[in-house]
């Protein structure tokens, strides 16, 4: 019956023909094929096996009535798929698709590459900002040592000792603290000498 509508329709087999092809263009398919609900091959990407029934019998397990499409492991780690083609509502045959292994490993080892590069990017723009605020924090902290260490070997000389606040965190509130206590040292021996 599928051999009489086939040839009744002329135009059917090019249609499946160019279906084929068009799906074997893809990288990643290795081959294609089309078949009856019976599994003869009506179209494929191979020629010699045009009108045979060449399903490996897990492929036979899937001739059922399919409504959408389902992609499993053929044969070890090999995967394909099948999908329902319809023609005026009914499934009229299915298209098994064969991918390509070579070109699925490429596009794995791509997007490992891409994956890695991006991770160093970030990786490198992470340790940039974290170097420049470590900077920027230790060049507070030093001038704090450094005046710290003046203001302790000569306690009398608090003149020009308001330290400038340049950023807003802990060390900036450190700096603030370390002001308030030379204009408080200032302020007693002020005092201290008036009496």
């Amino acid at each position: 019956a599928a051999e009489g509508s086939l040839a009744a329709d002329s135009r059917q087999p090019n249609a499946l023909n160019r279906v084929v092809q068009s799906a074997a263009e893809a990288p990643s398919v290795n081959a294609a094929q089309i078949t009856d609900l019976q599994g003869r091959t009506v179209a494929s990407t191979d020629l010699t096996v045009l009108g045979k029934l060449v399903l490996s019998d897990k492929e036979k397990t899937y001739l059922r009535q399919l409504d959408h499409p389902i992609i499993f492991s053929a044969q070890g780690k090999q995967w394909e798929a099948v999908a329902p083609i319809r023609q005026r509502g009914q499934v009229t045959f299915l298209v098994w698709i064969y991918p390509n292994p070579s070109q699925d490993r490429h596009d794995l080892g791509s997007l490992v590459r891409i994956t890695v590069l991006w991770a160093l990017f970030v990786l490198a723009a992470c340790t940039i900002i974290a170097e420049l605020l470590a900077q920027s924090t230790s060049r507070q902290l030093e001038l704090l040592i450094r005046t710290a260490g003046h203001l302790g070997q000569n306690p009398e000389d608090t003149s020009g000792f308001s330290l400038p606040v340049i950023s807003h965190n802990e060390v900036a509130d450190l700096t603030e603290a370390f002001n308030r206590m030379v204009a408080s040292m200032r302020e007693q021996r002020s005092s201290l000498n008036e009496t």
